[in-house]
């Protein structure tokens, strides 16, 4: 059975990381993983996201891989977190992969390779593609801050 991505990335909290006091140069600590709250000292944005996730598929099956890119509409960002979480109850869930290694990275949010943040504080490219690999099936939504 396929099941569906929620493509309307609710909620979609885009920080950015301009290299403040107390910014998080080599990528979001696993203790942000349930809140997606940066630890750093910026204030959340109020404002339309300048970004927007895209996804390969709005729907999968087990073991499907799933492609979603982030794409910055005018500003480029030095930080991220993202994530999948199952719409019913809320938890991490699937298997992240990156291919820019110099770059990003997995994190063990719940799970081995549960979320994907920045390695650096370099300049990143205004858009940037990521692996997810669903598990069993289950509506989900994309998370990013």
């Amino acid at each position: 059975m396929a099941m569906r991505i929620y493509g309307n990335l609710l909620p979609l909290l885009v920080m950015i990381n301009w290299g403040a006091v107390n910014s998080l140069p080599t990528g979001a600590p696993t203790s942000a993983c349930t809140s997606l709250t940066p630890s750093h000292a910026l204030r959340s944005q109020s404002v339309a996201s300048p970004y927007t996730i895209t996804v390969s598929s709005a729907s999968y099956r087990a073991n499907d891989p799933i492609t979603v890119t982030v794409t910055a509409s005018s500003t480029a960002f030095r930080g991220i977190l993202l994530q999948m979480r199952r719409s019913d109850n809320d938890a991490v869930v699937g298997w992240w992969t990156v291919s820019d290694a110099d770059n990003y990275k997995t994190i063990s949010c719940t799970h081995l390779n549960g979320a994907v943040t920045h390695k650096n504080r370099n300049m990143k490219a205004s858009s940037v593609t990521f692996v997810w690999t669903a598990p069993d099936t289950a509506e989900v939504s994309v998370y990013a801050t």
